[in-house]
């Protein structure tokens, strides 16, 4: 047998790049992937290069930097460049980007950045041809990509530019509603409370195309700003900032709730009505997102509807091609035999174990048992197991937990996390429990679908309830070890297998990567107790 190929995938060079992270692919599998804010504890890692996470994935694979094959960047920095009519000097870029003198040698496959999304999500799909869809604030010079998917690769089918950007308008609506450039999460819930009253805004699919107010090749800011001068004519003057920190929030209405709706529509519609077109035009109904717009989960699940199947990522975030620039990189050197998209690929928990010293708690002999006892007394509990995940949603590993019956719950979650009162918590339920609970049977691992529950579901769990009755679901399958086996315990002495899950940060913060740093976390919030592994830690004050 020969050598291992091994590939460095890396985001983040500017200062206006965000989400850096690097992934490693070693003959195709991803062997580990993590986000530079998890290390920096800056969230979102604005312009930060991803130094701690390219140490972190040599170091989890047991890799030297010499062994690494190839270095990709899910940018094209040249075309950036050039687009833009500037110039920047790559020559060093693997040494600068990477941190490594190491991998200095190595030249930099700049992967365009669509490109890479695309890739991030098809090679993790399991499908053997897709649609592939892109839709983001921006590219190198484009905002929304359609492709066609094979096991030969990736062929672009149509792309548009940056005037028509789904991403840039609902960023410019995020801060508007006073949430910032990353409040795409509040906003989306925020805009439920709207949406029966709104129209659309104008973005509008149209006879194959997409039109806007801007010029097809508008620059991002004026994008941005045309959206804000709009919004402002439209609906009055913007919402405040919301807190930093948490404590009382203002009322729901003065966030502007109606422009929220009126983005959510938008996304709603030339999303659903681009996929109907793209699978048309590819003759492929198994459909892959990427990109930022892809983690709107209402978009998601109203496109259940019009795929055969919906396969999202749980990084199609910016991180994510990171690991798309390995693997076109690793595709055009013919890999074959992709790893399936999982998202527990960072940092393990039993780490950091060490660090705990003799803090307050205990070495459980149970630690299912122990948590489902403390969840079903109304606890309010973080749970620390296996590797972090990447992505945005906790889906079990760095999580807190409650039970899901009770909105009281529901509110004292948001509280300690110093959360907005009227925003919803996702549920994680067993797979086979998805047809009672939502009236259908669904495979969503990764929280990025949100649809109905059925009757049954809003009695059984309906602290999980959005105010239209929908739920941003995780379903948990028979392989997901502890998480699973926790939902089998709670199903069985409290009746459904099901949990409110949301992820184990505090306002402002990264997720936890560290047990120390849960630890701190869940004091600073006050929560019950953390469980991190077989290791108990009472928080003081609680009981």
């Amino acid at each position: 047998m020969g050598r291992s190929v091994i590939v460095l995938g890396v985001n983040g060079w500017t200062d206006k790049t965000h989400d850096p992270a690097a992934a490693l692919l070693i003959d195709g599998e991803v062997v580990a992937f993590v986000e530079e804010e998890r290390f920096t504890r800056h969230k979102h890692g604005v312009g930060q290069l991803p130094h701690g996470a390219v140490s972190s994935v040599l170091s989890e694979a047991g890799v030297e930097a010499s062994e690494v094959d190839a270095v990709a960047c899910g940018w094209d920095r040249q075309k950036f460049d050039s687009v833009r009519g500037a110039s920047t000097d790559v020559s060093d870029a693997v040494r600068v980007i990477t941190g490594l003198r190491e991998l200095a040698h190595l030249p930099m496959h700049w992967i365009t950045h669509h490109t890479a999304h695309a890739a991030s999500s098809f090679y993790g799909s399991g499908f053997d041809a897709a649609t592939v869809i892109v839709a983001d604030a921006e590219g190198e010079d484009e905002s929304i990509s359609v492709y066609r998917a094979d096991r030969a690769g990736l062929d672009l089918v149509r792309r548009f530019g940056r005037g028509v950007s789904l991403g840039l308008m609902y960023r410019a609506v995020s801060e508007f509603c006073g949430f910032g450039q990353f409040g795409a999460g509040q906003t989306m819930g925020l805009a439920t409370y709207g949406i029966s009253q709104a129209d659309a805004l104008p973005i509008e699919w149209r006879d194959g195309e997409i039109y806007s107010p801007f010029p097809v090749n508008a620059w991002e800011d004026d994008v941005v700003r045309g959206w804000l001068a709009r919004l402002e004519a439209q609906f009055g003057a913007p919402a405040s900032p919301a807190p930093r920190a948490t404590g009382a929030f203002p009322p729901l209405a003065s966030h502007q709730p109606m422009a929220a709706a009126a983005a959510q529509l938008t996304v709603n519609s030339v999303m659903t009505q681009l996929v109907e077109w793209a699978v048309h035009t590819t003759g492929i109904r198994d459909v892959c997102l990427a990109g930022g717009v892809a983690l709107n989960c209402v978009t998601n699940g109203l496109l259940l509807d019009v795929v055969s199947r919906l396969h999202v990522p749980p990084h199609p975030h910016d991180a994510g091609v990171a690991l798309g620039a390995a693997q076109m990189v690793g595709a055009r050197a013919g890999m074959t035999g992709w790893s399936a998209a999982r998202a527990d690929l960072g940092t393990p928990a039993a780490t950091g174990v060490a660090a705990l010293g003799k803090m307050p708690g205990a070495v459980l002999t149970d630690p299912i048992n122990n948590a489902a006892d403390r969840i079903l007394d109304g606890q309010v509990i973080g749970w620390v197991q296996g590797r972090m995940e990447v992505g945005p949603r906790a889906l079990g590993n760095r999580s807190i937990l409650a039970w899901p019956d009770s909105i009281e719950l529901r509110d004292r979650v948001n509280r300690l996390k110093g959360r907005e009162p009227w925003r919803p918590i996702a549920p994680s339920v067993l797979t086979e429990e998805a047809p009672h609970l939502f009236g259908q049977s669904l495979v969503a691992p990764f929280m990025l679908v949100s649809v109905p529950l059925s009757a049954a579901g809003r009695q059984a769990i309906g602290g999980a309830s959005h105010v239209d009755g929908t739920a941003r679901l995780q379903t948990v399958g028979p392989t997901e070890g502890v998480y699973r086996s926790l939902l089998e315990k709670l199903a069985v002495r409290g009746g459904v297998g099901a949990v409110l899950n949301t992820s184990f940060n505090g306002r402002g913060e990264p997720v936890v990567r560290t047990a120390l740093e849960a630890v701190l976390s869940a004091r600073r919030m006050n929560l019950d107790a953390v469980i991190v592994e077989d290791r108990l830690i009472e928080i003081e004050g609680q009981t």
